[in-house]
């Protein structure tokens, strides 16, 4: 008999299963400086004259509060994954919490490299450094439930 937790894991290309957290947290460490989010394609856009006029005329649903709210669900689901599997007995809970926790520390670079991108933006910049100082917070807060288990 499969566990709940399994339902979260399989194989299916859902929205929200780990795999396609996990490589939702990969795409965001992949972020350079000066390249945005396309959200609706998970795809990169080096920042150039071109692309501004792409995502303001083309794209109109393309935006940087966009791409920040693809980051915050993104890492709202991830911490809720990784909270769930890191609580668990079983070893294998334990590794894909482990996986999460992982994935969700190489995509800090990532996320600090839009401070970069958007240096022009105080406000989305200050959205961007508040978003990676709660992602600092919560991890530590991942570690010491895991070891405290």
């Amino acid at each position: 008999m499969a566990d709940s937790s399994m339902k979260n894991f399989v194989i299916d290309g859902g929205e929200h299963s780990v795999q396609d957290v996990i490589s939702k947290l990969r795409f965001i460490a992949t972020l350079k400086p000066n390249e945005k989010i396309d959200v609706a394609a998970l795809s990169v856009q080096v920042d150039s004259y071109g692309s501004r006029l792409y995502r303001t005329f083309i794209a109109r649903g393309e935006s940087r509060n966009t791409s920040l709210d693809f980051l915050r669900q993104t890492l709202g689901e991830a911490f809720d994954l990784a909270s769930a599997y890191l609580l668990r007995d079983e070893p294998f809970n334990k590794k894909i919490g482990q996986m999460v926790v992982d994935a969700l520390a190489a995509a800090k670079a990532g996320i600090e490299s839009l401070k970069e991108t958007y240096k022009d933006d105080r406000m989305f910049a200050s959205r961007v450094a508040a978003l990676v100082g709660t992602l600092d917070a919560k991890m530590a807060d991942l570690t010491a439930q895991s070891a405290g288990k």
